[in-house]
């Protein structure tokens, strides 16, 4: 133990002792970053991660909230995407070009809802078939 107090203070003296500013206070940067971290390490609890899906227990129940997620956000992008949709046609004032992109936008917004639509559709067939097996 005392070998190893002396290397440290002996480090600490060289430390101190050398010209390079800029290597000194990387070091003590260092050594009380070292010396700060040390209590989270003591005082880290062991605690387990709550599952987030509570009530699943199969795996067509899994896929089901797995697919609710994905229809909720969904959900959430498709109003977001019809306003700003909404908002290229009251931009384009009739200027056909513009018109032509807020139509373009219109059609692919329609078809990501139908997406997100069979995706849900999708995800209670493949729970009722997995439930049937």
């Amino acid at each position: 133990m005392k070998n190893i107090i002396s290397l440290v203070f002996g480090k600490i003296k060289r430390v101190v002792m050398c010209e390079n500013f800029s290597f000194v206070k990387k070091t003590w940067l260092v050594f009380y970053t070292v010396l700060l971290s040390l209590p989270s390490i003591g005082l880290a609890d062991n605690e387990t991660i709550p599952n987030p899906f509570k009530n699943v227990d199969t795996v067509s129940e899994l896929l089901l909230a797995l697919f609710e997620i994905v229809t909720e956000i969904g959900a959430v992008v498709l109003a977001v995407m019809i306003v700003y949709t909404g908002y290229l046609f009251v931009v384009a004032q009739g200027k056909d070009a513009e018109l032509t992109k807020a139509k373009e936008s219109l059609r692919w917004v329609l078809i990501g809802g139908a997406l997100v639509l069979g995706a849900w559709v999708l995800a209670e067939a493949i729970g009722g078939t997995i439930d049937n097996l």
